[in-house]
């Protein structure tokens, strides 16, 4: 039960961290250090929703694995929310 509940608020900083600190800034740690950051597909600023939906597919899709099925380097979870990764 307890690991359950540990399980359960990590799973919900993870979710958090993503989806807000993406919404609001298009960036998280790793894509600071990587000097990207995320857009709609069209160059639009992330939307809230996209940022959510995006966050639950990459966690579902287990990230690197979301890139198997296509030649392109678009992740599933990408391609599903239609935002794209792109140089800071």
């Amino acid at each position: 039960m307890k690991e359950a509940v540990a399980y359960s608020i990590i799973l919900g900083i993870y979710c958090l961290y993503f989806t807000l600190l993406e919404y609001f800034t298009g960036r998280t740690l790793g894509k600071i250090l990587t000097r990207t950051r995320v857009v709609m597909h069209d160059g639009r600023p992330l939307e809230f929703t996209a940022a959510v939906y995006r966050t639950l597919f990459r966690s579902v899709l287990i990230g690197a694995f979301s890139f198997l099925p296509d030649r392109q380097p678009i992740g599933l979870h990408d391609r599903i929310t239609k935002t794209r990764v792109i140089q800071a």
